[in-house]
């Protein structure tokens, strides 16, 4: 029965997955001009569904570095849950100019798919001349230039690198004056390869933030520092600070004359309406909600007018929900509104509310009319105005009881007892002398720590801080993160050697590790087992290496290793 139910979820799932996400199969290349000797990467990928018989295409004018390489992710977003299975190939051009990758096929659930072809520049390099900061610089790219006031404007913080660097942190960020910012954390930080001026960079994403222009004219997005460290050998070569420049964006104020229904809206959005019910009387009071959603500045938009046929008394609209989302690397907001109504008069009425907003992309002012609704309003009782009989205050006649009188004097002990000699003349009279016992104690503690010597501290806490790192590497395990898994093992094993042998990370060579670890009568087997986890995620870094497997083997001797070295130091 169990093995049943099992079962049945594992096809149900399987069936939401396949049944309502459309499945589809792709071609796609990091890269669509690179340098001559250096190579792409080109994925084959099947979304929400398995395929069968992977055919690829002839890769006539390319030699293949690498591949079929297979990768498989699974992700939920806002309850949606999508999968892709992924044949990856690297390739290197034979010659120059344009080349052509032809179509791949897959057969999915009985039917044939293809690809569709993909086409990669090549072009010369422009030699080796180039200076450190042609090597790695970092650009602030707003996704326009020119905005309307309330349009959202997404700034990505580019790093373009030819050499493998570890990015660190941002030093200093400006506070986006005359702009309302939000941080996006989940869009497309894969790496992309371009050319610029002749020159093969990689392209990663390191930040993005999302601007809504919230004043007209030039504003002026000042530049931020990053700082990250080159990580292209054994020993990092350097650490820079790279300083964006300021970018600028005109924003210009909405056209005049909008619609009687446009409320501040700029963007893409949509409306749904809905109403309590089509039939009522004069004693009734009429419910009407409009939900208001787009990647516009949601804070911006105000109810629109509501412009009821006949004779009612409206009632100010209330913001019932309002929030913001990301959805596809982007901010989208809702808003929902209710409005309430009670009619003056009989009559059958028809009536479809409405919602403008300006839409940058076509220039121009869009209404939405989204659905009619018909109203049959009836004689009521005349008992009056429903709104101002409901209940909005509460009845405090009833809570007299619950009040009680105040008392006019506290006691400390029992009346009739004397005050010395109680329990409590005894807490204040040690509590002076132990508070300056454990300032004294607490003082003697701060002295002995700062006369440590800080490389002795470090001696003394490196295995600890490996863990750490180690913690932080098996978390990017399992959310399979190979790049930032790989990194912090190398920072767990370099950082260990450093603080533990004293030695400068400026000054780590393979060589002196060897020999002090060596002189410490380390045995030969954890040297060994230490340097070819290190060579491992140089390789890994370097090369990209995607399997589970090996994370876990990597991970588990780092654990193993630094344990076998930490007891034969202390032995």
């Amino acid at each position: 029965m169990k093995g049943f139910l099992h079962l049945f979820i594992l096809s149900f799932f399987a069936f939401t997955v396949i049944g309502y996400s459309q499945v589809t199969f792709e071609a796609s290349a990091d890269a669509t001009k690179i340098v001559q000797g250096n190579y792409v990467k080109v994925a084959f990928t099947v979304k929400n569904a398995r395929g069968a018989n992977f055919s690829p295409p002839p890769f006539r004018d390319f030699t293949v570095l690498a591949g079929p390489n297979t990768e498989m992710q699974t992700s939920i977003i806002n309850g949606r849950t999508s999968m892709q299975h992924a044949f990856t190939y690297a390739l290197q051009p034979k010659r120059l100019g344009k080349l052509r990758i032809g179509k791949a096929s897959i057969v999915i659930n009985g039917k044939k798919y293809s690809s569709k072809p993909l086409s990669i520049e090549v072009v010369k390099g422009a030699g080796n001349q180039a200076d450190k900061k042609d090597e790695i610089f970092v650009i602030a790219e707003p996704s326009v230039s020119e905005a309307y006031i309330g349009q959202q404007i997404i700034l990505d913080y580019n790093l373009y690198t030819s050499a493998r660097i570890e990015f660190s942190s941002f030093v200093a960020e400006n506070e986006y004056p005359g702009f309302y910012s939000q941080e996006v954390r989940r869009f497309d930080t894969s790496t992309k390869q371009e050319v610029i001026n002749g020159r093969q960079y990689s392209k990663k994403s390191l930040k993005r933030i999302v601007l809504f222009p919230q004043q007209t004219g030039k504003l002026t997005i000042p530049p931020s520092t990053l700082q990250v460290t080159d990580r292209s050998s054994f020993i990092p070569r350097y650490r820079l600070n790279l300083e964006t420049d300021s970018v600028e964006i005109n924003v210009f104020p909405l056209p005049p004359n909008p619609p009687a229904s446009f409320s501040g809206a700029v963007g893409q959005f949509k409306l749904q309406t809905s109403m309590n019910r089509t039939a009522i009387t004069t004693d009734d009071a009429l419910t009407l909600k409009m939900v208001i959603s787009g990647n516009g500045d949601i804070k911006r938009v105000r109810p629109p007018a509501l412009n009821l046929p006949g004779d009612f008394e409206i009632y100010d609209p209330q913001i019932i929900n309002e929030g913001s989302f990301e959805r596809q690397g982007g901010i989208f907001g809702q808003k929902e509104i209710e409005y309430l109504a009670v009619p003056k008069k009989t009559g059958d009425f028809s009536f479809r509310p409405e919602f403008s907003y300006y839409d940058p992309d076509s220039a121009k002012y869009v209404t939405i009319n989204e659905k009619s609704f018909d109203l049959v309003i009836r004689k009521g009782s005349n008992a009056g105005n429903p709104i101002a009989t409901r209940p909005n205050t509460q009845d405090n006649s009833s809570k007299v009881e619950d009040i009680r009188f105040i008392k006019m004097s506290t006691e400390l002990y029992p009346k009739g007892q004397a005050f010395l000699g109680t329990s409590i003349f005894w807490m204040l009279f040690v509590l002076p002398f132990t508070l300056l016992l454990g300032a004294w104690g607490y003082h003697r503690i701060l002295l002995q720590r700062s006369n440590l010597d800080p490389a002795l501290l470090k001696h003394r806490r490196a295995r600890k801080a490996a863990m750490k790192r180690l913690q932080t590497a098996n978390q990017l395990m399992d959310k399979k993160q190979s790049r930032g898994f790989y990194d912090e093992i190398s920072k767990a094993m370099l950082g260990y050697v450093s603080d533990k042998l004293k030695i400068p990370l400026s000054e780590l060579t393979k060589e002196n590790v060897k020999e002090k670890l060596d002189s410490m009568e380390v045995k030969e087997s954890g040297i060994e087992n230490f340097m070819k986890i290190i060579q491992t995620s140089e390789m890994a870094l370097f090369a990209g290496k995607d399997n589970s497997e090996a994370m876990k083997d990597t991970y588990q001797n780092a654990v193993d290793v630094l344990s076998d070295i930490e007891s034969d130091i202390k032995q």
